[in-house]
């Protein structure tokens, strides 16, 4: 009775009942996608102590690019590479139709002891398999001379899971540009100009003054914030008055646009200024009055 091993089967599939397929893929072929966590440890204990008897089969995504990204197996992957080089052919459980989502999800339960994939390298993942939202995201924001990162800092925008919610907006990769350039016009491209709080509370005020169909340039409202009786310091949108409870996720970002909004509708004609919502507008006069 003969064996079907990988050195042989280069052209042989054995299709599984949930769709998917086993297949002998080079390892030489095979991607690494951003969200993966890199090599640790056991890599080398796989290489050092190799089995074929305890190899087992590595789990793929085949994309739209026709190249196979590795979902499960990098370690093991990267110890054959080393031992046998990219033409070893090795046998891998193939799924189609996946998205970056779709493939992070099945990533997190193949591997629960592991750290939860981050959102920057989901969305960095997306951006690298050429989905159309996220690489219309990066390119809004590097558009402004900055970048996204997993957290914020001089030149740099952090929170992207905030970023994609401002995108889902009607209007939102303009609401972000004017919000990124206002920021970049009050306060350069200093560390705090993007604390989630800050880029959210400007991105709020956007929204509201878009939905009352006012137009309100950001070199105008960077200049008014940055300089003069009004101006407001980055750090003043961080939770403002630092009330308990109150976070980017929780209301902080339009506490920071009620904020945002008074500066700019101070000395202001009643047909010019942007309505606050009466929630974040109480709350905004009660942390400035209490200055």
């Amino acid at each position: 009775m003969s064996v079907t091993t990988p050195a042989t089967a280069s052209a042989t599939m054995l299709q599984l009942p949930d769709g998917s397929r086993i297949e002998a893929v080079r390892l030489g072929d095979l991607r690494v996608p951003k969200y993966q966590r890199g090599l640790v440890s056991s890599y080398r204990a796989i290489r050092n102590h190799f089995d074929i008897r305890q190899f087992d089969v590595l789990t793929v995504s085949l994309r739209p690019d026709h190249r196979h990204w590795i979902i499960d197996g990098l370690q093991r992957q990267t110890a054959r590479l080393d031992l046998h080089g990219p033409a070893e052919l090795v046998f891998c459980r193939v799924l189609e139709g996946l998205d970056i989502t779709q493939e992070v999800e099945l990533f997190e339960k193949l591997n629960r002891n592991r750290v939860r994939v981050s959102a920057f390298a989901i969305l960095d993942a997306q951006r690298e398999a050429g989905e159309t939202t996220a690489v219309a995201l990066f390119a809004t924001v590097e558009a402004a001379g900055l970048k996204i990162a997993t957290q914020h800092g001089a030149g740099q925008v952090g929170s992207p899971a905030q970023l994609r919610e401002i995108q889902q907006w009607d209007a939102g990769l303009v609401i972000l540009k004017d919000s990124l350039d206002a920021a970049i016009a009050a306060w350069g491209k200093n560390s705090g100009a993007f604390h989630a709080s800050v880029v959210g509370g400007l991105a709020w005020f956007y929204k509201w003054s878009r939905e009352q169909n006012l137009r309100i340039p950001a070199g105008k409202l960077g200049a008014k914030l940055g300089q003069g009786k009004f101006a407001i310091q980055p750090m003043e949108l961080v939770n403002p008055g630092g009330l308990r409870g109150v976070s980017t996720k929780s209301g902080g970002a339009e506490l920071a646009a009620a904020r945002v909004a008074m500066a700019w509708n101070a000395h202001r004609g009643a047909d010019l200024r942007v309505q606050i919502p009466e929630q974040w507008e109480v709350m905004a006069r009660a942390v400035r009055n209490s200055r």
